[in-house]
């Protein structure tokens, strides 16, 4: 980057949460980028950044001013799908409900550091972006590191990692206040202080509040951010930073996975339009959602840098996590008559919104007659308890629901404790570093539903259960709302415990010269594993054993310096990844499965071009990931057992894939270009070819006893199946234009095309599935704009004003499936039953209309105003 570019960039951009103020000369700018250098950002050791023209890895960053300005009410991850190879949806739409993909590996394999922090969870490898809705305000930088990553840590990624890393404990005193509104009745208010380093302490502060209806029907939320550092800095060996924050928040869904949910097809989305949600309706004249999310995980840290002597460098942080609330489980129970008539509580009738009629089954639970849109009736008769149950409930009998005699909305709660320690020593002589360190943690996890709304009911009648056999009532119910007291919280159907503990040691020896930097570095970990359930044995068999498991890291690269323009380089390392805990206990039982672990082999070769004017990086990539453990839960049907005879009608069961394997291999091109002093442009291009590399084998297990069945073995036909879920092409072309020194505005173009639906390999039992095949999406562009202009008051005081308008031409685009029904296929039922979907006429962008899925949003806007002083 040229001296003369880094001017223009620190005197036209303005960093909100880095508190960096707009410079109104160059050279307040440069002295005030030096002093950036000066903020108490402890544990630089172990934020694992990546190196421009050093670290041989594919990485992208995106700094705060972009963050900040471009975010907007978008969800986090939005800010990184301009990069290669990245591909993010917002599944259902609610607040927070987004995921991300990255080379074709889902969240659970993508690493997520937070200032050297992992986040993703321990039991299921997951990241849930609800929980971080503060970080908009509070990064001040995001490094997408593709592939292998430059992470010294023991985090077995196997697409990537994103590196954050917040704001900590600034140098000077400072103040920011910022007011957002968009689409949806959106609305944000946000303010942070800086004491600023006085008498070698300082102190960051941050709160937030947003609000807004949702862009989907039905998806209302709110929630806060709150943000807190201090330091202290003794002298010039010692610093000391705590930092802490958190996002308590609130949101209605439209999900995929909860249990009663109606996930809608492309025939409803044409019907109902493109912001239908079939899984929200009103009860007693206000807005209910089947399944609302409410969640709060803090994280803190304590971070203390050492600076033994000029080569010696010890850093070492502490931190706990703590989550709180619960997701969207669904519904709990049925409605049939005596005629064996289930209720359609769907309002699919003339005229009708594709609903669900709340009100219909509140009056049913209150013993009112009601009639669905069916033309069928429905009464509750009055409830008589087993012999010896509790029936006397209150002193009265209750009319409850057993069986099929009413709905109640249950919902799971995922509460957890988790605490870390990682030491790194790092020790520097001439052109060598010399790194290792530790890296230990404990999790314990728990997992219960309970009750959020009884919808008209007394109590919930729980029959027998091994510690309950008289059967017991359920009649409280939990306020779905952020900071919601869960203790003493009445259990209803599960209600177990996952305990993690990890330990894992590294190092690494790194030769640093202006022309070479070349490292090799290994990390090894111990896994251990307890699962205690207390809702389906006694006491004193309620307990596990510990289960272990070894995995591994072995990688490393070379950079070299060709000139001051040209680089290379190269990394490749291989993985042994220890099964996620639900791959060991797969059926929600007490039941070990010793799976095996995966086997990841990635290698990467890349050029850089780097000049006054354009900067150019190229790179190529291969990942290889072997013995994936996959696994489906299934009640034997009479298609099962005609397949194998072993199997009896209506147990459970479950198939494991026990060898699946995939190759991801592509190429991506990032390229940003200043032509001009006031012109900016950037671009990106990556081509995927992502494909299961073979058949793999599968066995059934009995779900009671954990036995194999005998016999039921098989092969999955998968060999050459694209991978779905993520587009394996994807294009981005952006510029930013400042008119004036106070204006400027901004586009970017996006493409993304080869994207394939998600399945389970393990539907694919016959080699007639597989030459099938996957339904292909079509492609799609989207379109953003933004501007922003920025008043100058004096040397610490400004005021910036920022409008975006994200997919401008208002494309309607399918963003993802869930099925894999083709235009050719057969309509079982409804008035077009045996003709195939394309002799009747239902398509959807040529797509069968009988898929599932997800449209992407249409056009929405947000507008920001902040003053800094």
């Amino acid at each position: 980057m040229s001296i003369i570019f880094k001017k223009r960039l620190l005197i036209a951009l303005v960093l909100p949460t880095a508190g960096i103020y707009y410079a109104q000369s160059t050279k307040d700018s440069l002295e005030k980028s030096k002093s950036i250098d000066e903020v108490m950002l402890v544990g630089r050791n172990l934020s694992q950044t990546a190196k421009e023209r050093k670290t041989p890895v594919a990485v992208s960053t995106i700094k705060a001013a972009e963050i900040q300005e471009k975010l907007g009410n978008r969800e986090f991850p939005e800010i990184m799908k301009s990069t290669p190879s990245v591909y993010v949806t917002k599944v259902g739409g609610g607040f927070g409900d987004s995921r991300i993909n990255m080379r074709g590996f889902d969240g659970a394999n993508i690493a997520v550091i937070i200032n050297g922090q992992p986040v993703n969870d321990m039991q299921g490898g997951t990241v849930y972006w609800s929980n971080w809705t503060g970080l908009a305000d509070i990064a001040s930088n995001i490094q997408i590191q593709r592939g292998l990553g430059a992470s010294k840590f023991v985090v077995p990624s196997v697409g990537g990692t994103i590196n954050i890393v917040t704001k900590a404990t600034d140098s000077e005193q400072k103040a920011m206040i910022k007011a957002e509104a968009g689409n949806d009745n959106y609305s944000r208010v946000s303010a942070m202080y800086s004491s600023g380093l006085k008498n070698k302490w300082g102190t960051t502060v941050l709160l937030s509040r947003w609000q807004g209806d949702g862009y989907i029907n039905g998806t209302k939320g709110e929630g806060y951010s709150w943000f807190f550092s201090t330091g202290f800095k003794p002298n010039e060996k010692h610093a000391f930073n705590l930092i802490a924050t958190g996002a308590p928040q609130v949101h209605d869904t439209r999900r995929s996975s909860a249990t009663g949910a109606n996930v809608a097809t492309l025939q409803q989305f044409e019907t109902y339009g493109r912001r239908y949600n079939p899984q929200t309706g009103m009860l007693n004249g206000s807005s209910f959602n089947l399944a609302p999310n409410f969640y709060h995980k803090p994280i803190a840290s304590l971070n203390w840098d050492w600076n033994i002597n000029d080569a010696l460098k010890l850093s070492t942080v502490v931190y706990g996590s703590w989550g709180r609330g619960g997701g969207g489980t669904g519904l709990n129970g049925s409605i049939k008559n005596a005629n064996g008539q289930t209720m359609n509580f769907m309002n699919y009738g003339q005229g009708g919104d594709g609903t669900i009629n709340w009100d219909m089954i509140y009056r049913y639970n209150r013993g009112g007659l009601v009639t669905d849109y069916n033309g069928n009736s429905f009464q509750k008769s009055t409830f008589t308890a087993p012999t010896g149950s509790p029936a006397d409930h209150n002193g009265q009998y209750v009319s409850t629901l057993n069986g099929t005699s009413g709905i109640v909305r249950k919902q799971s709660i995922n509460s957890h404790d988790w605490y870390g320690a990682i030491a790194d020593l790092n020790y520097k002589k001439n052109n060598w570093t010399f790194n290792g360190g530790i890296d230990l943690k404990t999790y314990k996890g728990a997992l219960y539903d309970i009750v959020t709304d009884m919808l008209g009911s007394d109590a919930l009648y729980i029959p027998n259960t091994v510690n309950a056999p008289k059967g017991s009532y359920v009649d409280q119910t939990v306020k779905p709302e952020p900071l919601t007291k869960l203790n003493n919280a009445q259990k209803v159907s599960i209600y177990n415990e996952g305990l993690v503990k990890w330990a894992g040691m590294y190092g690494m020896v790194e030769y640093s010269s202006e022309k070479l930097s070349a490292s090799v570095q290994a990390s090894v970990s111990e896994q251990y594993y307890k699962r205690i359930d207390y809702m389906l044995y006694t006491p004193g068999n309620q307990e596990t054993k510990w289960y272990h498991k070894t995995g591994y890291i072995v990688k490393g690269g070379a950079n070299y310096n060709i000139d001051q323009h040209h680089n290379v380089f190269f990394n490749t390392g291989v993985i042994s990844r220890q099964p996620l805990f639900n791959a060991l206990f797969p059926s929600n039982q007490n039941i070990y499965n010793d799976a095996k672990n995966e086997r990841i082999f990635s290698v990467e070769l890349g050029y850089g071009f780097k000049s006054r004017y354009v900067d150019v990086n190229i790179n190529a990539y291969r990942t290889q990931w072997d013995d994936r453990f996959i696994s489906r839960t299934f009640n034997a049907g009479a298609a099962d057992v005609a397949n194998f005879s072993q199997l009896k009608l209506g147990n459970a069961y479950f198939y494991n894939a026990l060898n699946v394997g995939q190759v991801h291999q592509g190429v991506e091109l990032e390229a940003k270009a200043r032509p001009l002093s006031n012109l900016r442009l950037r671009g990106m291009l990556s081509l995927g070819n992502w494909k299961y590399k073979g058949n793999a084998n599968f066995n059934i297990m009995d779900v009671q006893s954990n036995q194999e069945v005998s016999g039921a073995t098989g092969i999955i036909n998968i060999k050459d199946l694209k991978v779905g879920d993520a587009a394996q092409t994807t294009a981005s072309i952006g510029a930013d234009y400042n008119i004036t020194k106070a204006f400027s505005i901004d586009a970017n173009w996006e493409y993304y095309d080869k994207l394939y639906a998600q399945f389970n390999p393990i539907n694919f039992l016959t080699e007639a599935a597989r030459e099938k095949g996957i339904v292909k999406l079509p492609s799609y562009h989207l379109f953003d704009v933004g501007a922003t202009y920025k008043f100058i008051i004096d040397q610490k005081k400004s005021l910036t004003l920022r409008a975006n308008v994200y997919n401008l031409f208002n494309k309607y685009y399918i963003s993802e499936l869930s099925s894999n029904i083709f235009a050719g296929d057969k309509i079982a039922n409804g008035p077009d039953a045996g003709k195939t979907y394309q002799e009747a006429g239902r398509v959807y962008q040529g797509v069968a209309d009988g898929n599932t899925g997800f449209l992407g949003f249409g056009r929405t806007w947000s507008v920001a105003a902040t003053f800094r002083f």
